[in-house]
């Protein structure tokens, strides 16, 4: 089967939450490496939300900013295309 997001980087704000989850996951099986944002007060449930990823195979890694502060959106956006694909992958 061909993934049509293969080995691209594929940045996912709230991504520990509901919503966020369901896209992180779809975006997974399509190829993609996961870089999961999320907000600080979340340590353990994305950390929980990221074990449950790679579990299944995927590859992920955890950005913990507030994207809500412009800094924090750049520094995540610029981490996440430095290592380029997750230290997971």
């Amino acid at each position: 089967m061909e993934t049509i997001l293969k080995d691209r980087v594929a940045l996912v704000t709230g991504a520990v939450g509901g919503i966020g989850q369901a896209i992180s996951l779809r975006l997974a099986q399509e190829g993609a490496l996961l870089a999961l944002n999320y907000l600080v007060e979340k340590d353990e449930t994305a950390e929980e939300f990221l074990n449950q990823v790679t579990r299944q195979g995927y590859r992920a890694k955890l950005y913990k900013a507030d994207i809500s502060r412009f800094d924090e959106a750049v520094g995540w956006s610029k981490q996440s295309r430095r290592t380029s694909a997750p230290s997971t992958c």
